[in-house]
Parts: C-alpha cells; structure tokens; sequence
C-alpha cells in the first residue's frame, strides 16, 4: 500500500484533566511530570522506519504546530527538513518531510 503517511500534533496537557486546546484529544492526560508524553521519540522513529521500509512510502510528511519545540527536536532528530509554513485551524503549522 502506498500513500502518504500523515501525523497530527497534539498540544500538550496544560492542567490534570485537560484545558485549554485539549478538547480534541480524547486520550486520557497522564500524570503531571509523566515522562511518557516527553518521550515519543523513539516511537516516531518506529512509525517513520514503518512508512518508509516496510509500506514502502516515497516519504513522510509532519505537520507540527510552531510553538511546539519538543516536536519540533524530534522531527529535526529524526533527519525531518522544513519545507513549508501553512496555516492550521489553530495556527500556523510547520511542515517537515523525509
């Protein structure tokens, strides 16, 4: 199956049960200095290995809002470039590829 493989960022939990811009994420919000929500990382790497090895994706594309920092290291970590700026419901969003 080929396509495009696309990621949404999701801001982090500002309060114990959610807040402000969490109203469309349904998972439930860890505890607070949970570890886990800092630490995609290696997952990001495992779904970006899947898209491009074993479906065989041409490439990857993440949009990320641009206040999002810790997105934004991962993406660059992975060897994600910036190509473009777009304009999101919320914001601007920065778009990075393989």
């Amino acid at each position: 199956m080929h396509g495009n493989l696309r990621t949404r960022d999701v801001p982090p939990c500002t309060s114990p049960g959610g807040g402000p811009g969490r109203t469309h994420d349904p998972r439930p919000s860890p505890p607070q200095g949970c570890r886990a929500e800092r630490r995609r990382g290696p997952a990001a790497r495992a779904v970006l290995t899947h898209a491009l090895e074993t479906l065989g994706c041409p490439r990857v594309i993440a949009e990320i809002d641009e206040t999002n920092r810790a997105s934004i290291a991962v993406a660059t970590g992975l060897g994600l470039r910036r190509f473009a700026t777009v304009q999101g419901r919320l914001g601007p969003l920065l778009r990075y590829t393989t």
